[in-house]
């Protein structure tokens, strides 16, 4: 049940009558959508029933450049819950690896078993057969067609999710909720004829078509309609663990959620629990009339990443802040080092229009495609395949190097920081697998030596600036590195402090550590209990009452410290004036 506040309106504006009786004169507002009026809260109550399911602190819009997409109907705080919505359908990805079509677990490629009806589903046992994703109009379905296709699904995964989606739309054709489905963007149009559509042509309808499994009624562009769909709507969710703690990644279509605009620096932050429920939270603030976005892509991408995908991906060039500026809101994420001068940072010129070498061929030459890149300090220009040939040597670099040798990692890093800038997103790469590659290395050693404990801290200061930029506010990125940030920070003082250094410094280090830790917390209890990261922010709050513990121990020592320091000096004054008073009283003795 909704708590309801009274809200006194003063500017009603089109919420100008009671929702139940149609009064002019209203004196309560829903706290929750601003959106529907009453006359008192006893009319209000009275509607709750009816109007739950359309309650929402934001609105659907429309414009031409972002079609359909989710506005704040009033002011939305940092840490308020947008929307919860549990999937539509949920289904294994294109490349995804033996999974269980019930539970979605990863099965052992050597021991994959199959539903005993219809002999087809790969499914952890008996007990999935009755229960989960696999559903009996799928099974029979696939009972029929395994009769004269007897390997159907043996490498064909990516037929799972549009199968799904058609059979929905196959039994329930008046279902409101695959209507929606269906008004979701598919750029069918954009699509047709590319390499895309050609791949889902080949395998998944001809597939579909030749094992029997498509009507007759159906045709092949209803089918790349819903492959589109999926491409340009679905989530990344993850699955849940095996025994073995494997998961795999899913895809999910999520109907609300579908409908968030993109922009590279988002302004919610994502999280599905076990049950692929998507709770959506507000990172920051959201005014009133604000779109509510989420970031498509990665936020750790640089610019051209991260528009390829959305052009390849998504079908749109993005013109947020961050892609309009060559500097990336200051992080320099994609800049360089000028060869020519060896001081200024070289960065687009036209950071939306910079297409790879392949999509630049199919562009007209025109002013909005030019990719010179330039110095910033001494305008020396160069062409963007150069970069783009630099940015993949460098990666090739990265994925040969052995991610748990942390000498052969500093090495290629002091090497690629000649070239690329301490927070460009190659280097940032490299720095985030050398954070995990030495917590590997502390976990292992009982005693790991400062210098590693030291280098640790000075990663994850490097990293924490951008992340604070890219993802501001709630972010997972952020909880993250700041947990691992102070652990380094406690180990080195908790040392010193075992030592018997209990100094001033020694405080002011597990203070800041302690603050840290705490934004930690903070971050990471947005995520899901059973998660990752919900199980770090379980750890991180253990920790912190541990470094609490050890912060009131430190401040004691030092309290009976300068107790005993002061009756120390104490004792010494007196000494003193005892032997001043001596000499005196000897010295007149002697006159």
């Amino acid at each position: 049940m909704i708590l309801f506040i009274v809200r006194r309106m003063s500017n009603v504006g089109s919420r100008d009558r009671c929702a139940v009786c149609g009064k002019a004169v209203m004196s309560v507002l829903c706290s929750q959508c601003e959106n529907v009026a009453y006359c008192g809260l006893e009319h209000q109550r009275s509607h709750w029933p009816e109007h739950k399911s359309l309650c929402s602190p934001y609105s659907i819009e429309r414009t031409d450049t972002l079609g359909r997409y989710l506005v704040a109907t009033r002011d939305i705080k940092p840490g308020e819950v947008i929307l919860k919505e549990k999937p539509l359908v949920v289904g294994p990805r294109v490349d995804s690896f033996p999974i269980c079509l019930a539970c979605y677990r990863p099965l052992p490629i050597y021991q994959e078993s199959r539903c005993s009806r219809c002999l087809v589903a790969p499914v952890c046992g008996v007990h999935c057969e009755r229960q989960g994703a696999h559903s009996e109009p799928e099974c029979i379905l696939l009972r029929e067609a395994v009769k004269e296709y007897p390997t159907l699904l043996s490498d064909q995964s990516q037929i799972v999710l549009p199968l799904r989606c058609l059979l929905k739309l196959r039994n329930s054709p008046t279902d409101s909720k695959w209507t929606s489905f269906l008004e979701l963007e598919s750029h069918e149009e954009k699509r047709r004829n590319t390499l895309i559509w050609r791949d889902h042509q080949l395998n998944i309808v001809e597939v579909l078509r030749d094992h029997g499994l498509l009507a007759p009624t159906e045709d092949a562009d209803l089918v790349q309609r819903i492959c589109g769909i999926l491409d340009v709507n679905s989530f990344e969710v993850r699955g849940p663990p095996s025994k073995a703690g494997v998961t795999e990644r899913l895809r999910g279509v999520y109907l609300r959620a579908a409908l968030m605009a993109h922009d590279c620096v988002a302004n919610t932050h994502l999280a599905v629990d076990d049950d692929f429920q998507m709770i959506v939270h507000a990172s920051i603030p959201i005014p009133r009339g604000h779109p509510i976005y989420f970031n498509y892509t990665s936020a750790m991408q640089g610019t051209w990443d991260r528009q390829t995908h959305l052009r390849e991906g998504k079908y749109f060039d993005c013109t947020c802040k961050r892609c309009s500026d060559p500097t990336e809101l200051e992080t320099h994420m994609s800049s360089i080092w000028c060869v020519r001068c060896h001081e200024g940072f070289v960065v687009s010129t036209n950071p939306i229009g910079t297409r790879s070498p392949l999509q630049e061929s199919k562009q007209v030459k025109t002013a909005s495609t030019n990719t010179d890149w330039e110095c910033k300090t001494c305008q020396h220009r160069y062409r963007f395949s150069l970069i783009a040939t630099t940015v993949s040597l460098a990666r090739d670099l990265f994925c040969d190097v052995d991610k748990s040798d942390t000498r052969a990692m500093e090495a290629l890093l002091r090497k690629l920081l000649r070239t690329f800038t301490p927070q460009h997103f190659v280097i940032l790469e490299v720095k985030q697998a050398l954070v995990a590659a030495y917590r590997d290395m502390i976990i292992r050693q009982p005693n790991p030596t400062r210098s590693v404990l030291n280098r640790k801290t000075e990663l994850c200061q490097d990293m924490l600036p951008v992340i604070q930029v890219i993802e501001p506010g709630i972010s997972r990125l952020k909880g993250i590195a700041l947990y691992e940030l102070q652990d380094s920070i406690v180990k080195l003082a908790i040392r010193d402090m075992e030592a018997g250094n209990t100094s001033k410094d020694l405080l002011v280090r597990l203070r800041g550590a302690e603050v840290s830790l705490r934004e930690a917390v903070t971050q990471l209890l947005y995520e899901p209990t059973h998660s990752p990261e919900g199980q770090l922010a379980r750890i991180a709050m253990q920790d912190l009452k541990r470094l609490r513990c050890n912060i009131q121990h430190v401040e004691k020592m030092m309290t009976e410290n300068g107790r005993d320091h002061r009756k120390s000096s104490a004792a010494t004054s007196g000494i003193s004036k005892k032997r001043d008073g001596a000499g005196r009283g000897a010295g007149r003795t002697k006159k």
